[in-house]
């Protein structure tokens, strides 16, 4: 009889070691998966973290070629101004030439006949402008 208590003594050891290494197995499973679920969440994150600074990067960067369209509009409408201007004060120095050639009185048509080259000049040189700007906002498109 002790042999028998004995044995199912040692059957009962055996049972609960083979207990006590499914419960580790499982408990190693559970960690296991719990690490492999943090790791999957930390990728997530970074990959969020990654979409939104491009997101912000493009925004940035239309913003930046909204403005810079916006400022090159801006400048070809001011040198599309002056050139109307330059036109406008070219047409007047070409009538007070017309006036001169009829006899008009001198002193009107002095100031008028040296702006005259000052003017062509100036000219010139705003067409250059408005032909630049006219080519970068061809660009920003």
């Amino acid at each position: 009889m002790i042999a028998r208590g004995t044995a199912q003594t040692a059957e009962d050891a055996r049972v609960i070691a083979l207990r006590r290494q499914q419960e580790e197995a499982l408990q190693k499973e559970r960690e296991a998966a719990a690490r492999e679920a943090e790791a999957k969440r930390q990728a997530d994150e970074e990959q969020r973290r990654r979409e939104q600074a491009e997101a912000d990067r493009k925004a940035a960067e239309g913003r930046r070629a909204q403005a810079e369209a916006a400022q090159a509009t801006g400048e070809a409408e001011k040198a599309s101004a002056g050139r109307q201007r330059l036109e406008a004060e070219l047409a007047a120095a070409k009538a007070a030439e017309q006036a001169k050639a009829r006899g008009l009185h001198p002193c009107v048509l002095a100031r008028t006949g040296s702006s005259r080259a000052v003017l062509r000049r100036t000219l010139r040189v705003l067409s250059a402008c408005q032909e630049i700007s006219v080519s970068f906002l061809g660009e920003m498109e």
